[in-house]
């Protein structure tokens, strides 16, 4: 019985992710949000194993598309995208990331996706992970606190995940959402790359907070020297962006890609 099971939401899993992979704007043109409810309300019935299978099952083109799908989404309003979830929580990237435990997510306050990028053939060039975690600007002369996300992208690919650390900042959390300039497109975070967005003070206590190392912060080498990514919110632990790289502040698309929280 459980074998079947397994199956059953396997064959669930890859059949959504077909549906993704074969998405046509104009085949849903007559209802902008169709797709997105349907994605969203498909992906927040499956364990993180299925969701899993499905970032395994999208191609490259389907992750792209669920960049599109994520994107009609915002016709509805952060409530009414929750209510067709099940959720009374606010749908936004944010809330995806910190979880049903703000205060203490793993224990040691990391939360951590799998990745799976585009336009990469296989799994060893494909897959990376990112790793958040919140940091509160409490500066007295602010009326209220600031709350960002810091980070890495560990590329998992032995020693080089040290010389490629991959820091990140993202803008404040607590904004509704940002604007990708040159593109006018709308995301609910920008997780910034450039120059050294996190002190070496700044990293976790723990060596392996998250299960992952946190390397002594550097300047990102090409092509990730010049790199913002852009994240919506695609499901329930489902996440979609699109980096750009920015070069005298003129944006080139650069990867697309998918992300799942772990467990």
């Amino acid at each position: 019985e459980d074998e079947d099971e397994d199956e059953d939401g396997r064959e669930r899993a890859e059949r959504l992710a077909a549906v993704v992979n074969c998405y046509d704007v104009a085949a849903l043109s007559a209802s902008a949000t169709r797709a997105s409810s349907y994605v969203r309300e498909e992906l927040a019935g499956m364990t993180t194993a299925q969701k899993m299978i499905f970032m395994d099952a999208l191609s490259s083109t389907g992750i792209e598309n669920a960049w599109t799908i994520a994107g009609e989404g915002y016709a509805l309003t952060r409530a009414e995208r929750a209510a067709s979830a099940g959720s009374t929580k606010d749908f936004h990237a944010a809330n995806e990331i910190l979880g049903d435990d703000d205060a203490n997510a793993r224990g040691d306050g990391v939360r951590v996706f799998e990745g799976r990028v585009a336009k990469l053939p296989t799994k060893f060039l494909n897959r990376f992970a990112k790793a958040f975690y919140v940091d509160e600007d409490d500066d007295p002369m602010r009326s209220a606190a600031s709350r960002r996300f810091l980070g890495r992208a560990p590329i998992k690919k032995g020693p080089l995940d040290a010389l490629l650390p991959l820091y990140f900042a993202s803008n404040d959390f607590t904004d509704d959402s940002v604007t990708i300039p040159g593109t006018g497109e709308r995301a609910d975070l920008s997780l910034d790359y450039r120059d050294v967005p996190v002190l070496a003070t700044r990293r976790p206590l723990a060596s392996r907070a998250g299960g992952v190392s946190w390397p002594a912060p550097r300047l990102a080498l090409y092509p990730f020297d010049a790199l913002v990514d852009y994240i919506r919110p695609l499901a329930p632990g489902v996440l979609v962006g699109r980096g750009y790289r920015f070069k005298a502040d003129v944006p080139r698309r650069f990867l697309d890609f998918v992300l799942v929280r772990r467990e």
